[in-house]
């Protein structure tokens, strides 16, 4: 992941000097304004989402499902693991308590990028890229249905995500998930 400082100049994202920045993008999610050009929500249409809880909370919450369900399933679970030139949301690891050969201690089974609201299909593939540099055995990128204006928009960037999975090559690993994949797992385990 990159920052920019504004006038056209990027660097590495740093956790420690830019984690607000991710959170002032949860926030700005929140209340529907960002600086790209989303789509304006269309005023009072037939099945539009009320959100009852903040986007941070609902992250938040999703985040400890998966925790819980990986942990259920015998994973070491981690958020916001470092990649080359950016992090992912949430990964499965399977730990060795022992440093193999070449491999190190932990390989990644499952990554998981969370999307809160509708996004650009540059920060999609970007989902994805990060997904295809884990380099793990699958990738999810789950989308959060309170963070859409209503179910169009919703399922308009689950079909684009599915679609840029496809055209990395990627479909056999990566896929598409919304909370409700998470919920039906939770109860499953």
């Amino acid at each position: 992941m990159f920052i920019t400082d504004g006038k056209g100049n990027y660097r590495f994202y740093d956790e420690k000097k830019d984690k607000n920045v991710y959170m002032v993008a949860l926030k700005e999610d929140e209340e529907g304004t960002t600086s790209e050009e989303a789509p304006k929500p269309p005023m009072k249409e037939e099945g539009e989402f009320k959100r009852t809880s903040s986007l941070t909370e609902i992250y938040n919450e999703v985040i400890d499902k998966l925790q819980r369900v990986g942990t259920k399933l015998g994973f070491k679970a981690e958020n916001g693991v470092r990649i080359e030139g950016g992090e992912v949301d949430h990964v499965w690891f399977i730990d060795f308590g022992t440093t193999l050969p070449y491999f190190g201690s932990k390989i990644p089974i499952i990554g998981f990028e969370i999307e809160t609201s509708w996004r650009t299909r540059k920060h999609i593939k970007g989902d994805i890229f990060n997904l295809i540099t884990l380099n793990s055995a699958f990738g999810v990128v789950l989308f959060l249905k309170a963070g859409f204006y209503n179910e169009s928009q919703f399922r308009g960037n689950m079909d684009a995500a599915k679609r840029y999975a496809e055209s990395f090559d990627a479909r056999r690993k990566i896929f598409v998930w919304s909370e409700e994949d998470v919920n039906n797992l939770l109860t499953q385990t």
